[in-house]
Order: structure tokens, then sequence, then C-alpha cells
């Protein structure tokens, strides 16, 4: 079987620790310190208030909780499709990509927690600029993954290529006659 005829290669692979053992203690306390973090980090968001003339105001109300638990069951989802514990596959692009969203979607509601406090004008005016910095953000982005996916098909059609030149070279080496015979067209006579 030649490197063409093989079967279709599997995503690829996101570093992966070498050793259970070394990635065991080191794992877990990854994984811990970064759940508390983000149900702290959540819940603290979550127990402001927009109080009229004052801006905010800081107390203990249920949706501190909920958004507790919110941070620190998205960490965890995250870091199962990140670092998964007994990998077979390891993590995929998409299973790296569904932890990023699911972590980002509440990140994201709490990165535009102080737009809460502006009204009227100001918010428009406000909107307007994050929303041109969203697009050109965006934009760029999409360019980024268009140039890579560019380079990787380059580098696939690059690969194909230097097999096929390596199985020719391996099947003249083979038959050193058949590399020196004419094609019979080609005889004069």
């Amino acid at each position: 079987m030649t490197t063409l005829d093989a079967a279709p290669a599997k995503p690829a692979l996101i570093n992966q620790p070498e050793s259970a053992s070394a990635s065991g203690p080191l794992r877990r306390w990854v994984i811990i310190s970064t759940v508390l973090s983000m149900a702290l980090a959540d819940g603290w968001m979550a127990s402001f208030g927009r109080v009229d003339g004052t801006g905010a105001q800081g107390a203990w109300i249920w949706r501190t909780l909920v958004w507790g638990l919110v941070g620190g069951g998205t960490c965890v989802y995250f870091w199962a499709m990140l670092w998964p514990a007994k990998a077979v596959q390891g993590p995929t692009r998409t299973r790296v990509l569904k932890g990023f969203l699911v972590v980002a979607a509440p990140s994201v509601y709490w990165l535009s927690f102080p737009l809460y406090f502006i009204s009227g004008r100001d918010c428009r005016d406000v909107l307007t600029g994050l929303t041109a910095a969203g697009l050109i953000l965006g934009l760029g982005a999409w360019m980024m993954m268009r140039l890579i996916k560019a380079f990787e098909h380059s580098d696939q059609v690059e690969t194909e290529r230097l097999a096929r030149e390596q199985l020719a070279r391996t099947k003249g080496q083979e038959s050193p006659g058949a590399a020196t015979t004419a094609h019979p067209a080609e005889k004069k006579p």
C-alpha cells in the first residue's frame, strides 16, 4: 500500500500531552483553578445591579449563584473539549472550537456589562464604534482563516506531489531496465 492509497487522515490533533502521569496533577490543578475563577468572576459580575442616578451597586441576589454555576459549567465543558481525560483521539479542531464558543458566550455578555450604564445618544455612539470595530475584526479573522486554509491546501498538494515522485523513484529502482527502455513508438527503423 502506498501513501496515495492510504485511507484519509483523521483531523489534525492539537498539542496532546505525551504521558498521562505527567499531565494528571497539572490537569486537575488547571481545571479546578480555572473553573473556580470563572465561577467567581461570572458570579461577581452578576451581583451588580443598576441603581438610578448612582450607577451600579453590588448585592447578593440569586442570579449571582446562577451565573456562578454558568461560569463554572462552561469552563468544565471547555476543558472537557480541549483536554480530554482519557484521550483516544485527542482534541480535534471541532472540539476546540465548540469549547471556545461555550466559554465565549457568557464572557461576551459580561464584556458588554459596562454598556448597561450608558443610555441615550452616548449609547448609540458607543455601539456604532463597537459595531465598526467588530466588523473590521471579523473581516480580518475571515481573511486569516482563508489564508491559513490556502497554506494548508498548498502543503497538501505539495505533499501529494512529493509522494508521487518518491513512488516513481522507488518503482524505477526496482526495475533498472525500465528507466532506460524506450517507448515502442519512439523506436526508429
